[in-house]
């Protein structure tokens, strides 16, 4: 992370921002960063590089492996619905992963995908692969998650920004009115 960007989140902290989302360009010196976020309660978001560095809390990134199909299909997976109350239950249901790359305008083809949840692989090649459900719904339930879809039809990436879909979301918004 270039020195003028840890600045700039704490002038962010200062500002009472509601979140922040960082595109650093190291993914360990941007901890000390995301830990002072962290610290004033406010949600920090990761785009391209993950942060590695132990202890700071970050929310959520998705990738995949090619840039048009994987805008499409990234983005359907992070608006999908029943993707974001899975995270939100701790559900490695990788069905509703698929099923939204399946109605995305990119061209999947079941037979080329990889789904992994975190470093797990639970979807690969057409089929549902075993893996550890316990195991899966523990990393569910940090503060980060990360899935990545490989497409299999390219070597450029997309990453998109989510956030689950808890109860007391859906209550904030029900309640709003302008």
């Amino acid at each position: 992370m270039h020195p003028q960007d840890g600045r700039v989140v704490s002038n962010f902290i200062v500002r009472k921002v509601d979140a922040i989302v960082l595109c650093p360009c190291d993914s360990k010196s941007v901890g000390s960063s995301i830990a002072e976020a962290n610290k004033a309660g406010i949600p920090v978001f990761t785009a391209d590089i993950a942060c590695l560095a132990e202890g700071p809390k970050v929310v959520c990134h998705i990738a995949s492996d090619n840039l048009g199909g994987g805008r499409q299909a990234a983005k359907a997976v992070a608006n999908s619905p029943l993707f974001k109350c899975a995270v939100h239950g701790c559900d490695p249901n990788w069905g509703r992963i698929v099923m939204a790359l399946g109605k995305s305008a990119a061209k999947v083809d079941p037979a080329r995908l990889q789904v992994k949840i975190g470093p797990t692989t639970v979807f690969a090649r057409g089929e549902g692969k075993k893996f550890s459900a316990a195991k899966v719904s523990k990393y569910l339930a940090g503060d980060f998650v990360e899935v990545t879809c490989r497409l299999g039809l390219g070597k450029c990436s997309y990453r998109v920004l989510t956030c689950d879909l808890s109860r007391r979301y859906v209550a904030i918004n029900a309640d709003y009115h302008t």
